[in-house]
């Protein structure tokens, strides 16, 4: 896999043209050596960083560093939605990965958007408004077909069996989505409704740079923008020196530093540091209009999304419309792209002839037009769901210390939050709480390799352990991961039958090196 490359000159985001990053303190002269350090000033790496300061009571040292500044990849350029929901209906998710883990994936990103609503709420007065606010109607999304419409239901009725909250909250015929929202009613999207579900918007930046603000205010954190990590030099136990005794040495574009717990805060360009973990940058654009007179948008009430997904508005409160998606226009959809200092032209003339093409009373709109046009880059893994966790003994990455929290899959506003503190808890030697999901752990990457080249799979990687033993101090991490048995469906009596023939395999060793 080609590995991605930072562009010098990123198109400058809505989002982004006007923060305040200069707010934050300045990182001490001269210091080098930290506890943790984290690589990605984005929402990931930044509610580590806080998680982590909270956890440890702030007693151990942290810098997070960035090519860039605060959110300036891929949270600092989405769309600016916080939608709560799974990644897949009920029931795929229940062939996938079980019952209890395709609840806990639900589960997780409802607790995301509560702990980010918490966050909001209860910060100190002088950390800047992120603006999280929930839409009055929620989010609309085109059902395709009578049949789509069945399917949707018969997920609300799997969810509902199962004691929870489905994510579809209702349905809008026809004739009211076009009332809404004005969108065209000869429009395929809408051939049978849509869907009604919640939604938030939020200002992404301000929400990273409300994170950031708190956890700089602890004198033990801090932040070195414009810093790129070009290596990472891993030192083993036995080598070292009472002179150096940290494990890991990055080199950056700022100097040297050094620690014993580093976190990959990454995203898309993961691959750069990290060559043997499979995250795929893909490019999407976004348009950000004037303010509009039109009436069904101009409050901002609702966001609706079409095309499966592939195109997402909303109304912002003042009168602009967010627009993004549509990189189906572009060859592969865009996949594989890290450029967001260009635009896909296709993709840019499918947005900005959106609005009077789909909807109603935009034609009449003569001060209406695209004030700001951008690209984002996410991080795509190759099963659509999220790394967060140890690299022990994934790849390369066998002394322990290493840790990554990346490919989001362009979801990651109601997953970042919380896989911080999940990952936090991992460097502390914690188990991870609340119902973070054990299908995110990179373990899976080792059975999906083995899986693939046909090779038997050992035991390590099919265990269902909770465990993750750390010193923050620098000793040895035991590879373990958890939940790792329903995510390659494997049940009791294979694993039984694989731990006798592993003991069997140590035995016939140990009898042989005895000989």
């Amino acid at each position: 896999m080609k590995r991605p490359t930072l562009a010098k000159h990123p198109l400058v985001s809505h989002w982004l043209q006007s923060l305040p990053q200069d707010t934050l303190p300045h990182p001490p002269e001269g210091r080098r050596e930290y506890d943790v350090v984290v690589v990605g000033g984005g929402i990931s790496g930044f509610s580590t960083a806080l998680h982590f300061s909270q956890l440890s009571n702030n007693t151990t040292t942290v810098a997070v560093l960035d090519a860039r500044s605060v959110a300036g990849g891929a949270t600092g350029r989405n769309g600016g939605l916080v939608r709560p929901g799974a990644p897949a209906p009920f029931a795929a998710l229940c062939a996938q990965f079980g019952e209890r883990e395709a609840t806990r994936l639900l589960d997780f990103e409802r607790d995301n958007l509560a702990a980010l609503k918490h966050f909001v709420a209860s910060r100190n007065s002088s950390i800047i408004d992120p603006g999280l606010v929930e839409f009055p109607c929620g989010a609309f999304g085109g059902l395709y077909s009578v049949a789509a419409k069945s399917e949707a239901m018969r997920d609300c009725r799997d969810w509902r069996n199962h004691h929870r909250v489905p994510p579809v909250s209702g349905f809008l015929s026809r004739n009211n989505i076009n009332a809404v929202t004005g969108l065209h009613i000869d429009d395929p999207a809408i051939e049978a409704g849509a869907t009604n579900f919640q939604e938030y918007r939020v200002d992404p930046a301000r929400l990273v740079l409300a994170i950031a603000q708190t956890v700089l205010s602890n004198d033990n954190t801090h932040f070195y923008p414009h810093c790129h990590v070009l290596r990472v030099d891993r030192q083993q136990e036995d080598s070292k020196s009472e002179k150096d005794s940290f494990k890991f040495t990055l080199h950056t574009s700022l100097g040297t530093f050094k620690c014993n717990k580093i976190v990959y805060a990454t995203n898309a360009w993961t691959a750069a540091l990290l060559p043997n973990i499979p995250i795929t940058p893909v490019r999407n654009q976004v348009v950000c209009t004037t303010p509009t007179t039109n009436d069904n948008w101009r409050r901002g009430l609702f966001a609706l999304v079409l095309n499966n997904g592939k195109e997402y508005m909303s109304g912002r409160g003042d009168g602009r419309i967010v627009l993004g998606g549509m990189r189906h226009l572009a060859e592969n959809d865009d996949y594989g792209c890290d450029r967001d200092d260009e635009l896909h032209p296709v993709v840019s003339k499918g947005l900005r002839e959106y609005f009077p093409t789909k909807f109603d009373g935009f034609d009449n709109d003569n001060t209406f037009t695209i004030d700001r046009e951008w690209a984002g880059i996410m991080g795509f893994t190759d099963d659509r769901i999220p790394l967060v966790g140890s690299l022990c003994g994934v790849g390369d990455y066998y002394g322990g210390g290493e840790f990554i929290i990346a490919g989001f899959c362009g979801h990651g506003m109601t997953r970042a939050f919380l896989s911080g503190k999940a990952v936090a808890e991992m460097i502390l030697g914690k188990t991870p709480s609340g119902n973070f999901p054990a299908s995110y752990s990179p373990a899976r990457l080792v059975v999906a390799r083995k899986t693939a080249s046909k090779e038997k799979e050992t035991l390590g990687f099919h265990a269902n352990v909770a465990t993750h033993t750390i010193d923050i101090h620098g000793s040895a991490e035991p590879c373990f991961y958890f939940g790792n048995s329903f995510v390659m469906g494997q049940n009791f009596r294979d694993m039984l039958v694989m731990l006798i023939s592993c003991l069997f395999i140590f035995a016939m060793l140990f009898l042989a090196n005895k000989g």
